[in-house]
């Protein structure tokens, strides 16, 4: 299977080329972190995937550019921010086009996920908080959503936050414009 990813961060860019060596199929990755390399590779190589980076204005050129030359391209896209870049969701981009999505950052888990049906999980559309916090919950492992309550706890027996992934999910709270309290062992997410 021939890959091609663009990621201007370059450690996110090793990680997701780690992460992928170990599948069978990931036998050629071509990894860019620039714009025109990009272009040059798209259009010299055959690529079965693309993985595209959308957390700046390159990736969304890069993204027209393979839509406009293949709109059948099998195209994965990265984001940090849950919302979707297509007004059309993910039902149309699986129906339409070959594409999905994943958030960062990225577990191995949704990479599998996402190779293996073909699309995104549905719940990266659902607009709802609840579902926001839950994919927003899941990419810290040490975390637990209760859906009734709208806390998160750690998901160890534990009191005590992962500073990393106390830090980590509400900075993603926040750049996703979600209120929250910071409570002696949950966060409270207020609902408006």
């Amino acid at each position: 299977m021939k890959i091609l990813i663009y990621d201007n961060n370059r450690k996110d860019l090793e990680k997701l080329c780690n992460m992928l060596k170990y599948l069978p199929d990931a036998a050629d990755i071509d990894k860019v972190s620039e714009h025109q390399d990009f272009e040059e590779f798209y259009i010299k190589y055959s690529y079965d995937i693309v993985f595209i980076d959308l957390n700046d204005e390159f990736g969304f050129e890069l993204y027209a550019f393979v839509m406009n030359r293949n709109p059948n391209q099998k195209l994965i896209t990265i984001n940090n921010n849950i919302r979707c870049y297509d007004d059309n969701g993910c039902e149309h981009c699986k129906t339409t086009y070959k594409k999905s999505r994943l958030l960062k950052p990225i577990h191995i888990e949704d990479l599998l996920y996402v190779l293996k049906n073909d699309y995104c999980n549905y719940d990266y559309c659902n607009d709802s908080l609840t579902s926001k916090i839950k994919i927003l919950s899941n990419v810290f492992k040490t975390l637990h959503f209760n859906e009734e309550t709208l806390k998160v706890y750690n998901a160890n027996k534990c009191d005590q936050f992962n500073v990393y992934d106390l830090i980590g999910f509400t900075s993603k709270l926040t750049s996703n414009n979600i209120k929250f309290l910071i409570c002696d062992n949950y966060i409270q997410i207020l609902d408006d």
